[in-house]
C-alpha cells in the first residue's frame, strides 16, 4: 500500500511479471501498456480509483486471479471473454454497471465470467443464444457482434426492438443506448455541465466543415505541449477555459467513450468524435 496516483507506461516491460499488486493506492487509470503482462497469473487492483479497465488488459490470457473491489468501476472489457484461465474476479457494487448489464453484475463472479466467455464464443461461432433470460430490453453489448448470423431471443419479455439499453462494447451506438442512465446523479450532472459548457463555446449553427474547423483550432489551443495529444491535464484547462470545472473521474469517462485505444489522452481523431458527440447529439434532442 503506498501512495501512487498512476502508473507509467513503462512498467509493459516488465514482460515476465506473474504477481503484482498495486492494492490501497490512488490509482484512477491503469495504463494499455500491461497488455504486454501475458504471463500474469495474479493482479490485485483493489481499492483504487479505477473506473475503466484497458482492453489491453484481455491479453493477459494466464490470468487466475484478478481483485478489482473498491474501485468505482462501471464496465468491463468484453473481451475478457478471453481470459480462459480467470478463476477468481471480485468487484464492488450493484448499480451503474454500463457492460456487462446491471442484471448480470449484482450476481456472483461466476455468472459474470460465463456472460463474458458467451459474448467471447459468439465472436468465434457466430451465433449467441439468449433464449429463457425474462430480458425486457435488449443489452447493447449485443451491437459489439457485428458478425453474428444467428441470434435466438425466444422466450423472453421484449416488448421493443428498436432501442437498446448500455452501449455496444463502451461505443456509442445507432441504436442509440444512454449509458447516462446509468450514472449516479452527480456525475450525470456534472457530465451534462460540460457537455453544455462545449456546446455553448462552440456556438450554434455550425455545419460539418466549420465544425471540424473549430475542433480543429482548440485542439490546437490547449496542445501545449505540440505532443499531438490532449492529456487529462490540458482536457482540465480546456473545460476551465469553457468555464466549467470538471472532475479527473468524469473527464476519463469522456475520454474512454472516444477512445481508440484504451489510454487516458485523445489524439485529433479521438478529440474530433468527442465534439461531434456533443454537438450532434445535443441537435439530435439526444443529451
Amino acid at each position: 500500500k503506498n501512495n501512487l496516483p498512476h502508473l507509467p507506461e513503462t512498467l509493459g516491460q516488465l514482460e515476465k511479471l506473474e504477481f503484482v499488486s498495486f492494492a490501497g493506492n490512488h490509482i484512477d487509470a491503469f495504463p494499455s501498456e500491461i497488455g504486454k503482462w501475458v504471463h500474469m497469473k495474479s493482479l490485485d487492483l483493489s481499492g483504487n480509483r479505477i473506473p475503466y479497465l484497458p482492453d489491453a488488459i484481455c491479453n493477459s490470457t494466464a490470468l487466475k486471479k484478478l481483485l478489482l473491489e473498491g474501485n468505482p468501476l462501471v464496465q468491463l472489457p468484453l473481451a475478457m471473454g478471453r481470459m480462459r484461465a480467470l478463476k477468481k474476479l471480485s468487484y464492488t457494487g450493484k448499480g451503474g454497471w454500463i457492460s456487462p448489464p446491471n442484471e448480470i453484475m449484482g450476481k456472483t463472479y461466476h455468472h459474470v465470467v460465463s456472460y463474458l466467455h458467451k459474448y467471447d464464443e459468439a465472436k468465434e461461432t457466430q451465433e449467441l443464444d439468449l433464449s429463457h433470460q425474462k430480458h425486457e430490453y435488449l443489452h447493447a453489448d449485443i451491437l459489439a457482434l457485428s458478425n453474428l448470423t444467428k441470434l435466438d431471443l425466444s422466450d423472453n419479455l421484449l416488448e421493443n426492438l428498436t432501442a437498446v439499453v448500455g452501449e455496444a462494447d463502451g461505443r456509442w451506438t445507432r441504436l442509440r443506448g444512454d449509458r447516462d442512465l446509468y450514472l449516479p446523479e452527480i456525475m450525470f450532472q456534472e457530465k451534462q455541465m460540460a457537455k453544455d459548457a462545449m456546446l455553448t463555446f462552440l456556438g450554434e449553427g455550425l455545419n460539418n466543415r466549420q465544425l471540424a474547423s473549430r475542433a480543429e483550432k482548440i485542439f490546437s489551443q490547449i496542445d501545449y505541449d505540440g505532443g499531438g495529444t490532449l492529456g487529462m491535464e490540458e482536457l482540465d484547462t480546456c473545460f476551465r477555459r469553457m468555464g466549467c470545472k470538471v472532475s479527473r473521474e468524469v473527464l476519463l469517462m469522456m475520454v474512454m467513450e472516444v477512445s481508440n485505444d484504451g489510454d487516458d489522452e485523445v489524439d485529433m481523431a479521438e478529440w474530433n468524435r468527442m465534439v461531434n458527440n456533443i454537438y450532434k447529439g445535443k441537435k439530435d434532442a439526444q443529451g
